[in-house]
């Protein structure tokens, strides 16, 4: 080994924690465990100091210079093993062995797969479930050998089943301190499912031993043997095969919490009730088959030769092609009858799945599901002779992708509407095949299916779990099955049923999420479908002109692999939103693509020269309408000072100055140039000095300025003025980075141009500001002490869970309802009928339900922000005006002050953050919310020019006291209350009449002049007939406002909500 390599890096020395000579200054520490790497040299206790320099620490007890990599204990267990990547490759086998810290690698080789070399840190961190934080304790010498005994005991695993509830795990409390927890018998667990916890233990690769199964359709047990064990634990005797999976899968977890009890603390281990005889299945089924006669639909009419005349039924058409059956009432198995002018359906092209309506569903409006839709209702299965194979199964919202039946009733079911009841003559190729499944099934045996279908529920995503425990080759089909159906409604125009069906599938694309190994040609064809979905997603969206969409979707498809078509429709749309250079760069590197790896290439080089061709003339006409719009532009800025007349000609004869870009190096390297005589024409690429800096800044605090006072004063849809505003953003990121540079400490004054520009500046740069003011609050972060506290820690929780319970009775409340309607419900009943609705615990699946409630976690995430909030009573008041403030102190200022006072003073101006777009500001918040799927909904058709898919989206956050005024607003409302409760009032617009708007005011057109809360009926007389209904609007619910419905708001406490506007 060369004298470079040779280790120098000795362990550290320990501080002693028994001197008298402790002070408070060490209680700044923690205690963490050194592993040497040395086996001879025992594990011993250190300190290692809490905030900022705590990585820099450890980086000098590992004697490394950068910062060490870390290891965790597992997923969602914060305690790790702090160690440093040094390079062995060129070491001999002999001196990698003596660098090999055999016990920190014996620890991390529980989770993972890696060797670690030199010295080790073993640091516990304790999870807080609370607010996903973390806390740097201490641990011991004697704690940490009872963990390395324990933890690393051969065919063992030491899990931590409470907290693994809340998606949080503390190994080390687990086997230091001896929990009480026991699954119940009952699963009442609802945020994880028992399979996923064994996933999580046997790190994602369950599978019980075996199942237990009288015919192939059910009943089912499955069972597993526990490993150096002679125990087998059974599950209960199921109809599904999902259900036995999941009771075994409890059942184990009950037995391996017993059993680490016992491991860890002695417990006594009573496995008696895991113990159980093999399942003994009843064959009277058998017998009966054995017994009965066969039994056809045609052994009463010529029903098999009547409908082969009939057409062949598309499963989304099924008004349209029909035939009836003109013969006597038929009986089936003593239990269903066909009335004789029955309707039958073929739903393949082969005609082999034949649909006989035993009743028809007569709504108009109703919709077929698809193979991704939840069902509630219920199906049979038979034999030709009347045995049931499976016998009223029931559906409970269940996903028809993941239902655990033959093919010919998840295609049945897919043909179906809300309502319907059939009997379906189902051939064997849609059944159990050629070979059936003897002994019930015969080869190539025809069966009945019987099918209900009561409601299409509104479907929910597929969780981690689900996705994680499905095979591949299940996902494969899934995704290919919704490909070609989408593919059939897109050729018949069905573009908006298309699109949410490939919407759906593109949550089974995620290459994160598999349950097992995946074969290079499972990846591949994984791979082409992901690609190929994402793409007709894209393709779809810019049948409706949302090319900003579209775009997403090619991007997203690049993910897998770069494609001709792909590129070939990124150009398009770059073409679509006017960005010419991109779509002319797009555009060439598909034809690239195309032409190496296509051996059937997408269009012809022809088009492609073609379509490259008319892209240069465009390019070139914008290029001649700037040469003749900019100079104007340019020659119009009036600050001499800060843009001469010198650099005006220049700006204006120099082209590529009208990127805005160019155009601001061009003034910052004008004014660095002529007040510094050593600088040459690189002066912006090289390292400029503080001074330099300085300069710059105030050049660009001017420039921020000119473009503050164009904003103010032009038409807000004016070419110039779009050009300012852009002007406005880009300088701002400048500023703020050199502010950076120059006060890397004061993040605030970066942060808030910077939000000046999101709120006032162009759309040009958005992504870009949005990326800075990432990397801003990222070094903010890194660079704070997280234990702080804030002053006003002690109301953390000032938005308290106000539950809103209100004695208050309405003799006109708004209609409640105390579930979440279907779509269809939804809409034939509220929208179309235009009716106000309040439907409770509908933000059960917000995050922000919770979080929002949480002072702290609102200022962590927005604190530093600048966001517009409103000041006075109303929008009507003559003292009313707006500002920009920063979002900590408008909580300070408006929101605790306000819980906290006791001052009955009506003066006391409220500030509102009202009607904001606070979520295109602050992403973080956003994704804490999730947009109602009746925001899919839409009363107009496709094709009508004001059929506008974008959702807009307001917060309202305020004190107790804020109100809106009586107004309407022209779109769809969807009022979502977070935290704490409004009153609502509501009018119809057929009482507009008596409401007297602002008619003569263009800005106040749809607001009315009442005062609600003090009417003046000598100047509005007719208002006292206005009828109308009214309601407190609580957490957790949400209210449907119609178009054109008048609405008066006003909070009751401290409030924070959320609405949806739409087309």
């Amino acid at each position: 080994m060369s004298e470079s390599d040779q280790i120098t890096d000795n362990p550290p020395i320990a501080i002693d924690t028994n001197s008298s000579s402790t002070t408070v200054e060490q209680q700044r520490y923690y205690t963490a465990i050194f592993i040497p790497y040395d086996d001879s040299i025992e594990e011993y206790e250190i300190k290692i100091p809490y905030g900022m320099e705590e990585i820099q620490s450890m980086s000098n007890y590992l004697s490394y210079n950068d910062s060490p990599l870390k290891e965790y204990l597992s997923k969602k267990d914060p305690t790790m093993i702090a160690f440093t990547m040094y390079q062995i490759k060129s070491l001999p086998d002999e001196e990698k062995e003596k660098l090999k810290n055999k016990r920190a690698t014996k620890i991390i080789s529980r989770t993972r797969q890696r060797i670690i070399y030199r010295n080790a840190l073993f640091v516990r961190f304790k999870p807080n479930i609370e607010d996903g934080s973390t806390t740097s304790v201490d641990i011991t010498l004697e704690e940490y050998r009872r963990f390395y005994q324990f933890y690393t005991l051969p065919d063992f695993t030491v899990f931590d089943y409470e907290n693994s509830l809340e998606s949080s795990k503390d190994i080390v409390q687990t086997i230091l301190h001896k929990s009480k927890f026991q699954y119940k018998d009952v699963w009442i667990y609802k945020n994880k499912s028992p399979l996923a916890i064994l996933n999580e233990i046997h790190l994602g690769s369950f599978e019980p031993t075996g199942t237990e199964v009288l015919y192939p359709s059910g009943p089912f047990a499955n069972y597993y043997h526990i490993t150096g064990t002679d125990l087998v634990i059974y599950s209960k005797i199921c109809t599904q095969q999902k259900k036995a999976l999941q009771d075994l899968c409890h059942r184990i977890l009950q037995y391996y919490v017993i059993r680490q009890n016992h491991i860890l603390f002695g417990d006594e281990m009573d496995i008696t009730p895991f113990y159980k005889t093999k399942v003994d299945f009843k064959v009277e089924r058998e017998a009966l088959y054995a017994a009965k006669p066969a039994y056809t639909l045609s052994s009463k009419s010529q029903l098999n030769n009547t409908v082969d005349e009939t057409k062949n039924i598309n499963n989304t058409d099924t008004n349209t092609n029909t035939s009836s059956i003109d013969v006597e009432d038929i009986d089936i198995f003593g239990k269903y009858k066909l009335k004789k002018d029955h309707k039958v359906y073929y739903l393949t092209d082969d005609k082999l799945l034949v649909k006989h309506m035993i009743y028809e569903s007569i709504s108009e409006d109703s919709k077929s599901p698809d193979i991704f839709s939840a069902v509630t209702g219920q199906y049979s299965i038979y034999l030709p002779n009347g045995v049931a194979i499976i016998q009223d199964c029931k559906l409970s919202s269940t996903l028809i992708s993941q239902l655990d039946a033959i093919q010919g009733v998840k295609m049945g079911l897919c043909s179906m509407k809300e309502g319907d009841i059939c009997l379906i003559r189902c051939n064997s190729k849609y059944a159990y095949g050629e070979h059936g499944s003897p002994p019930l099934i015969p080869p190539k045996i025809d069966l009945f299916l019987y099918l209900e279908l009561k409601q299409i529920s509104i479907r929910k995503k597929p969780s981690t779990a689900e996705l994680a425990v499905m095979s591949i080759s299940k996902r494969l089909q899934l995704i290919e099955s919704a490909k070609q159906e989408g593919l059939e409604l897109f050729k018949k125009n069905k573009i908006k049923n298309a699109l949410n069906l490939y919407r759906k599938s593109l949550e089974y694309c995620d290459p994160a999420i598999f349950n097992s190994t995946i074969s290079e040609d499972e990846w591949t064809k994984f791979q082409d479908l992901s690609v190929s979905m994402n793409i007709n997603t894209a393709i779809c969206y810019s049948k409706i002109s949302r090319w900003d969409r579209s775009l997403t979707y090619l991007k997203q498809s690049l993910r897998f692999y770069d494609s001709a078509k792909a590129y070939y429709w990124i150009s398009k749309a770059h073409l679509a939103n006017k960005n010419y250079e991109l779509a002319y760069e797009t555009m060439q590197k598909a034809k690239e693509l195309d032409t190496k790896y296509n051996s059937i290439p997408l269009i012809s080089e022809i088009q492609y020269n073609h379509n490259l061709h008319n892209i240069q003339k465009i390019i070139k006409k914008q290029l001649d309408n700037e040469a003749k719009l900019y100079p104007k532009i340019f020659e119009s800025l009036d600050n001499d000072d800060l843009i001469p007349t010198c650099l005006k000609k220049q700006l204006v004869d120099d082209r590529h100055c009208y990127h805005i870009e160019c155009f601001i190096d061009e003034i910052l390297k004008f004014h660095v140039l002529h007040n510094q005589n050593d600088c040459n024409d690189n002066t912006l690429q090289q390292q400029v000095s503080v001074d330099q800096l300085k300069n710059q800044f105030k050049i660009l605090d001017q420039l921020r300025d000119l473009m503050w006072e164009y904003i103010h004063i032009g038409n807000w849809k004016d070419s110039s003025l779009i050009l300012w505003r852009d002007i406005y953003s880009f300088s701002s990121i400048h500023y703020s980075y050199i502010n950076m540079l120059l006060n890397h400490q004061s993040i605030s004054d970066s942060l808030k141009p910077l939000d000046y520009a999101l709120i006032l500046g162009g759309p040009l740069f958005s992504l870009k500001i949005h990326s800075f003011i990432e990397v801003l609050l990222n070094y903010h972060h890194h660079n704070s002490d997280i234990n702080s506290s804030n002053s006003r820690n002690n109301i953390s929780k000032i938005i308290s869970a106000d539950s809103g319970h209100c004695d208050i009775t309405f003799s006109n409340e708004i209609k409640r309802l105390k579930y979440l309607p279907s779509l269809q419900e939804f809409y034939n009943e509220y929208m179309v009928k235009g009716v106000p609705v309040i439907i409770e615990n509908a933000l059960n699946y917000w995050s922000a339900l919770e979080k929002w409630n949480d002072i702290t976690y609102l200022k962590k995430i927005a604190g530093m922000r600048t966001v517009p909030i409103e000041i006075g009573s109303t929008y009507l008041d003559e003292n009313w005006s707006q500002k920009l403030v920063n979002f900590d102190d408008f909580i300070d200022k408006y929101i605790l002050s306000n819980e906290t006072s006791t001052s009955t003073d009506e003066s006391t101006p409220i500030g509102y953050l009202a009607q904001t777009q606070l979520f295109n500001q602050i992403p973080a918040l956003r994704s804490d919310i999730i947009i109602p799927d009746y925001c899919t909904l839409s009363l107009q058709t496709e094709n009508d020019p004001n059929n506008d898919d974008d959702i807009e989206i307001n917060a309202w956050f305020g004190p107790k006291g804020t109100t809106t005024p009586l107004h309407y607003d022209p779109k769809h409302n969807l009022f979502c209350q977070v935290v704490g409760r409004k009153y609502i009032r509501l009018y119809s617009s057929d009482e507009s009449e008596y409401l007297y708007a602002h008619n003569d005011s263009k800005l106040l057109f749809n607001t009315s002049q009442v005062d609600i809360e003090n009417p003046d009926l000598n100047r509005f007389p007719k208002f006292k007939e206005a009828n109308y209904i009214e309601s407190i609007v609580k957490q957790n619910e949400m209210l449907y406002i119609p178009p054109k419905y008048w609405h008066f708001v006003k909070s009751k406490s401290c409030s924070f909500s959320v609405s949806f506007w739409w087309n």
